[in-house]
């Protein structure tokens, strides 16, 4: 299989659009963090880079976890199967029980600071 490097002037676009990710993906976790403080909940959030199921049941361990909670989106079909889902392999891999919640995708693209305090 030939290698075929990217141009250099693609760099700088996706370092531009890697940086915006992890901002987004920031805000979007501190959403999270206030909802959650809103309801006397006590939460913390940490962004970690790699693949998804490894960086969760790393950070589990590290943290002596009770317990590790997250959504699936319930996807299906032929790849899913042949791959399996980042939850269930967390599900497999965790040295601590796991609770997953079917998100319905309407939920998966809601946005918690748009909602109205109590």
């Amino acid at each position: 299989m030939e290698r075929i490097d990217h141009p250099v002037d693609m760099t700088a676009l996706f370092d531009e659009g890697y940086e915006y990710l992890v901002d987004r993906s920031l805000i979007l976790l501190n959403n999270l963090i206030v909802v959650a403080k809103r309801e006397g909940i006590e939460a913390t959030s940490e962004l970690k880079d790699g693949i998804p199921y490894i960086e969760i049941v790393e950070f589990a361990k590290e943290i002596e976890a009770d317990l590790i909670i997250m959504g699936t989106h319930g996807k299906g079909g032929l790849k899913q199967r042949i791959m399996g889902s980042q939850a269930e392999r967390v599900i497999r891999m965790a040295p601590c029980p796991v609770t997953s919640i079917r998100l319905a995708m309407s939920e998966t693209r809601s946005n918690p600071s748009s909602e109205n305090a109590s």
